[in-house]
């Protein structure tokens, strides 16, 4: 039997000792620490001490679960802001195809009206200057 389970010392120090330990100890040892003092203690500081090491197991389960949670959390976040970077992305192609398809049919009214300017005996260079376009846009 361990010298410490004949000295007769106060709850409050084994709880000390227990908050040390139960951190720093594997699964297996707390086990066999926690039948150790089931087999040692008298009721009342048995059951102050298994609430206590309940009372452990409880906060050590909440910060794992913490972590796990904050983990899943920035890896959701990530999944989320990847897909609305990618939404944009499509969204922004699609907008630049747009504008594209809106500048060339901009274009060919411009120069359907150039003809139709030419065609009424508008001087060829007033023609240029109302319009902004070169005398190459005009020859396409």
């Amino acid at each position: 039997m361990p010298k410490f389970a004949k000295i007769d010392i106060g709850i409050e120090h084994i709880e000390l000792i227990l908050c040390y330990t139960l951190t720093r100890i594997k699964q297996d040892d707390i086990i066999e620490v926690e039948k150790l003092l089931q087999s040692k203690l008298n009721p009342k500081k048995r059951e102050n001490v298994m609430k206590s090491i309940a009372h452990h197991w409880m906060q050590q389960g909440r910060e794992e679960e913490k972590a796990i949670m904050a983990k899943n959390m920035k890896s959701i976040a990530h999944h989320w802001i990847q897909q609305g970077k990618e939404e944009a992305r499509e969204e922004a192609k699609a907008e630049a195809k747009a504008v594209k398809l809106v500048n060339i049919k901009m274009q060919k009214e411009k120069v359907m009206m150039t003809k139709k300017m030419l065609k009424e005996g508008i001087p060829l260079e007033s023609v240029i200057k109302i319009t902004e376009l070169s005398k190459a846009d005009l020859e396409r």
